[in-house]
This record gives C-alpha cells, sequence and structure tokens, in this order.
C-alpha cells in the first residue's frame, strides 16, 4: 500500500504541476510531435538510402532487376513521357521489339518520375506493354539524365551503357544497334 500511495501522489503532484502550468501540456505536445516528425524524418532518410544503393530496382510489374550487379543480360532502356509526341510514336516500336527480345530486356523510364496508379494511367495511355522501372538508374550507371527524348540506351551485362539513342527509333533501328553491339546476329 505503501508503494501505491507514493505512486499515488506523484501522479497527484504531476497533475497539480500540469494544472499550474498550462503550457506544461503544450511542450510535451510538441515535444511529441517533434519525436514523431523526427522518426518519419529518419524513416525515410533510411529508404532513400536503401534506394541509392542501386543494387536493385522494382519494375511497374512487380518484378525486381539487379541495375548495379553484371548479370549478363543486355538491356535496352528507353526514356519516355507521356507529353513527348515523338515518345508516342516510339512506342509502338519498343512493344514490338519486347515482345521479340531474345537475349536482351526492354524497359522503360518515365522521365517525370511518375509512380502508382499516374504511371500506370501514363503506360495505358500510351498502350506501353513493356516493363517501366520505378526509379530512374542513370545515376546509378555513372550517366546523366538524357537531355532529349526519348532517349534509348543499350546496357551491356556488366551494366556499362554502351550506345545512346536520341529522338524516336524503329524496333528495326534498335536492333540493328544490338547487332552493331554483338547482342544479335
Amino acid at each position: 500500500m505503501r508503494v501505491v500511495g507514493q505512486q499515488f501522489r506523484h501522479i497527484q503532484v504531476q497533475a497539480l504541476q500540469i494544472h499550474a502550468h498550462p503550457s506544461l501540456i503544450e511542450r510535451q505536445a510538441d515535444s511529441s510531435i517533434m519525436q514523431k516528425q523526427f522518426l518519419v524524418i529518419i524513416w525515410f532518410a533510411l529508404i532513400t538510402l536503401a534506394g541509392c544503393s542501386g543494387e536493385s530496382a522494382t519494375l511497374s510489374t512487380g518484378k525486381t532487376l539487379t541495375v548495379a550487379k553484371a548479370d549478363g543480360q543486355w538491356l535496352v532502356v528507353n526514356y519516355w513521357a507521356p507529353w513527348c509526341g515523338p515518345c508516342r510514336a516510339e512506342i509502338p516500336e519498343l512493344n514490338d521489339l519486347a515482345a521479340q527480345a531474345q537475349g536482351f530486356e526492354v524497359l522503360g523510364v518515365h522521365f517525370d518520375d511518375a509512380q502508382g496508379e499516374l504511371l500506370l494511367s501514363d503506360m495505358r495511355q500510351l498502350q506501353v506493354r513493356f516493363p517501366v522501372l520505378l526509379s530512374d538508374p542513370a545515376l546509378t550507371w555513372g550517366q546523366a539524365r538524357p537531355a532529349v527524348l526519348p532517349s534509348t540506351w543499350l546496357v551491356d551485362g556488366q551494366r556499362t551503357v554502351r550506345k545512346v539513342l536520341t529522338g524516336p527509333q524503329t524496333a528495326e533501328a534498335i536492333a540493328s544497334a544490338l547487332r552493331e553491339q554483338g547482342v544479335l546476329e
């Protein structure tokens, strides 16, 4: 009973202090909010740092792709945007190339970094049928983002950008560039 009585007195004293100093409640509330904000900032920082490792990237299909480590798979990476007229003209060619892909994979990068429903909506609008990376791999590969759209990068199995094609491409033009690189016969 003695311990309970001491705890009760402690609670009474705290209640009197709060009643006597209403600003104490505000300071405690501000402190609690600041702690929560700090934890949110730390959480986002950890997520960002994890994403900066560049080891893998998630595709619009949910599949994970190794973007930093060599896996032997050549990539045809196309930067596009829904407001880009030449991109719209090029998408059907990329769809055809992706459907016939052997020895390489066709991927897209939404230039405006759209995510979620906006990305899916843009993909539906342009009838994009190949997977789209949810993060831009340019920095991982030591490249600047393209200054011209559309841009198509041929990336070897060691994750080195071997060729950059600017402007709208046909499936045959990309296949020819892949033949020059020894990917296709």
